[in-house]
């Protein structure tokens, strides 16, 4: 009679289902995340800012080189001016900063913000028109410090944008003044779905792989 007892390889694909499996790493809850994007134009430069916060930390980066969207610098009365615009893929470091809260981390991935086209009109008594709207937002990002992984995983969410265009004199043309997204989304971290993959072709290649037999007529 042939007893089988567990190998290591068999006691390792067992363990290995088990934490894929746990509720805990399946069904983990999304994470709430606030946030804007912002620009300022100073001539032909626009200064960016974006800002992101999560449950437990928040970053700040103040890129040295312009992030995309870039928005025209000049518009004349009646041009489109879309509010779709994509931010990356970039690679940044966010700024510590007690009194705001923030952490030093390197940051990279995309963010996508999708809205209306709109109309640019800028009355000649003000001097100023803009365009805004509603936007959904996504997104990837990686967001490590001291080669530890704070967070890395997708974003989903809405807000509102805005674009403005201030006329400057002497100029047929009106001048970018900034724009500003604001916005609500809710982040969440990869699926061990990898992780399921290779448990399970780890069992099939155990159940597959023969057994050694004993002495060359098979018998135990």
């Amino acid at each position: 009679m042939r007893h089988y007892g567990y190998t290591p390889a068999f006691v390792f694909m067992l363990s290995l289902l088990a934490f894929g499996l746990h509720p805990s790493r399946v069904a983990a809850e999304p994470i709430p995340v606030g946030g804007s994007l912002s620009g300022v134009a100073r001539f032909a430069l626009v200064d960016q800012e974006l800002r992101l916060a999560f449950p437990d930390f928040a970053i700040l980066i103040i890129p040295q080189t312009q992030l995309t969207p870039r928005f025209p610098i000049s518009a004349a009365d009646g041009s489109e001016i879309s509010l779709t615009r994509t931010l990356g893929p970039f690679s940044a470091h966010s700024i510590e900063s007690a009194a705001g809260g923030t952490i030093d981390a390197d940051v990279s991935g995309t963010l996508s913000f999708v809205g209306p086209t709109g109309i640019l009109n800028v009355p000649d008594d003000i001097r100023f028109g803009s365009v805004s709207g509603p936007v959904q937002i996504f997104g990837s990002l990686l967001i490590t410090q001291s080669n530890r992984v704070l967070f890395d995983g997708s974003l989903i969410g809405s807000g509102g944008g805005m674009v403005g265009y201030e006329e400057r004199f002497g100029r047929d043309e009106n001048l970018l003044a900034g724009y500003t997204y604001q916005f609500g989304a809710l982040a969440s971290t990869p699926e061990p779905a990898s992780l399921l993959l290779a448990a399970t072709g780890a069992s099939w290649l155990l159940i597959r792989r023969p057994r050694n037999r004993h002495g060359a007529s098979g018998k135990d």
